[in-house]
């Protein structure tokens, strides 16, 4: 594995972490050509692309982090291993309590009567009950995930998850300007 130093960064990284966040962040379709595709294949790294005639999936996407994502950490800076270990900690404990017991009605239609649009939405459901009524998942990760989800307690997993981001705040990089100074300064 090649180790590299990015000047400014202070530490050494490994390459494959690199190109998984250049690849597969910020760069688009154009950046990648058969070869790169070949070798992040082979590496293991995801590749995501929007749907064919769906410019906007972006759009979606940033939905969903200023519906969820923002809310819930903020628009806080982080630098630190241990506010990422602890990012990691609530993206993990945000996952299961959205994913669980966090109900979204979905738009299944739109009906234009006259001069407006009338909105038809399915019952609300969590995207584990959704999940369940497929077809696409199978009965062994069907029973995996049922038994995940007897497991939990919506309540102390949202304490849970409270505590881990009042925890992660504490690690927040204070905004330039505002550094820590001393008493009587």
């Amino acid at each position: 594995m090649l180790d590299v130093q990015i000047q400014g960064c202070g530490g050494h990284f490994h390459l494959t972490s690199i190109v998984q966040v250049l690849f597969c962040r910020y760069y688009g379709s154009e950046f990648i050509n058969h070869d790169r595709y070949a070798w992040c294949q082979r590496e293991g790294i995801t590749f995501t692309r929007r749907r064919p005639y769906q410019k906007n999936d972006s759009a979606h996407v940033e939905q969903k982090n200023g519906a969820i994502v923002r809310p819930l950490i903020g628009y806080d800076r982080y630098a630190s291993k241990a506010a990422y270990a602890q990012l990691a900690r609530v993206y993990d404990l945000a996952r299961l309590h959205i994913n669980f017991f966090q109900p979204v009605q979905q738009l299944i239609r739109k009906e234009r009567r006259g001069p407006r649009v009338h909105r038809v939405y399915d019952r609300a459901r969590t995207p584990y009950q959704r999940l369940c009524t497929t077809s696409a998942l199978p009965v062994a990760r069907r029973q995996e995930l049922e038994a995940m989800y007897q497991r939990l307690n919506p309540l102390h997993l949202r304490r849970q998850l409270e505590t881990a981001v009042e925890r992660l705040w504490t690690l927040a990089v204070p905004p330039r300007g505002q550094e820590h100074t001393s008493a009587g300064g």
